[in-house]
C-alpha cells in the first residue's frame, strides 16, 4: 500500500520534493473550512504538490450548522480539481450540535453540489467513532470512496456499512521529511496504477466490494452478456468470473478486478 499525508496549514510551509523523496506517493491539503474560511497554505501546497510529482488532492473541512451550498461553492472556488487530480474530499468529524438526519441532509447537500460541478464522486473522511455517534452509522454514503481515520490499530473498522476502505489515516503523529513537525499519515488501499485510474475518475472494483457501483458494473456486464450472477450490489465469486471472462474477451488482463480499462471497454 502506498505512503501518503494530509496537510493543512498547522504544517506551515511544506517542501514538497523533500516530501517526494521521503517515499510519498499522494497528499490532501486543507482548501477551505466552513463557509468563509480559505487555508493561507493551500495554494502554495496544490502548486508544490504538482511540481514535486505527488498525486494531489483537497478537502473541505465540513462545519454542519452553516449553509452546506455555500460551502461547496467556497470549495469548489479555490480548489480547482481536474482529471489527473485526485477526487474531492468532504472531512466530516464535527456535528456542530445537529441531528443525525440533520446532519446526513446537510452531508448530501454539499455532494450534491460539488460532484456535478467536478464530474467527480466525492471521497468522505471521518472516524469510526464519530460516524457511529453522529450519524447513527448511516450507510446512506456507503457508496461513497471512504477515508477512514483510525489509530493504533493493524487494520481499521469500518462505520457504516461501507464494504471497504479507500484511504486510512493511521497517524496523526508521523515524521516526514519536508514537513516541519507532526503530520498525518494515511495508506491507499491499492497500487500506483490504481491511484492514477483515481486521478482519472475511476475507483478500482474488486471482489468483497458492495455497493452502488458495483450494482452498475453487474449490470453492464449483463447487458454485454457476460452473467455477474444476482444484481445485488455484492462482487462475489460470480461477478468476479463475470469480469474475468469479460476481460478475455477484450483481451485485457485478466484480473478480476474491475480496473480502469475494463469499466471503460465496459462503457
Amino acid at each position: 500500500m502506498l505512503l501518503g499525508i494530509d496537510v493543512s496549514d498547522f504544517q506551515g510551509q511544506i517542501d514538497w520534493r523533500t516530501v517526494a523523496k521521503s517515499g510519498v506517493s499522494f497528499g490532501f491539503a486543507k482548501a477551505t473550512e466552513g463557509v468563509t474560511l480559505v487555508s493561507s497554505t493551500f495554494a502554495a501546497n496544490w502548486s508544490g504538490m504538482k511540481a514535486a510529482g505527488v498525486m494531489r488532492g483537497a478537502y473541505h473541512f465540513f462545519r454542519p450548522a452553516r449553509d452546506p451550498i455555500a460551502q461547496a461553492n467556497s470549495f469548489l472556488r479555490t480548489a480547482k480539481i481536474s482529471i489527473g487530480d485526485l477526487p474531492p474530499v468532504l472531512d466530516v468529524e464535527v456535528n456542530d450540535g445537529l441531528s443525525p438526519s440533520e446532519l446526513n441532509r446537510r452531508v448530501s447537500q454539499w455532494l450534491n453540489v460539488v460532484e456535478p460541478a467536478t464530474k467527480r464522486q466525492a471521497i468522505i473522511y471521518t472516524s469510526l467513532n464519530f460516524w457511529r455517534e453522529s450519524l447513527n452509522n448511516s450507510d446512506a454514503f456507503r457508496g461513497h470512496p471512504l477515508w477512514i481515520a483510525q489509530y493504533g490499530v493493524d487494520r481499521p473498522e469500518l462505520p457504516g456499512n461501507w464494504s471497504q476502505w479507500l484511504f486510512w489515516q493511521f497517524s496523526d503523529s508521523g515524521r516526514i521529511a519536508g514537513v516541519a513537525g507532526d503530520v498525518d499519515l494515511n495508506r491507499f488501499n491499492g497500487n500506483l496504477a490504481a491511484l492514477h485510474d483515481l486521478a482519472q475518475g475511476y475507483v478500482w472494483l474488486m471482489q468483497g466490494n458492495r455497493g452502488p457501483a458495483v450494482v452498475a458494473l453487474q449490470q453492464k456486464l449483463r447487458q454485454k452478456g457476460f452473467n455477474p450472477g444476482a444484481v445485488d450490489g455484492v462482487f462475489g465469486a460470480a461477478t468476479r468470473a463475470a469480469v474475468i471472462a469479460f476481460q478475455r474477451s477484450r483481451k485485457l488482463s485478466l484480473t478480476g478486478v474491475a480496473d480502469a480499462a475494463t469499466q471503460k471497454a465496459l462503457a
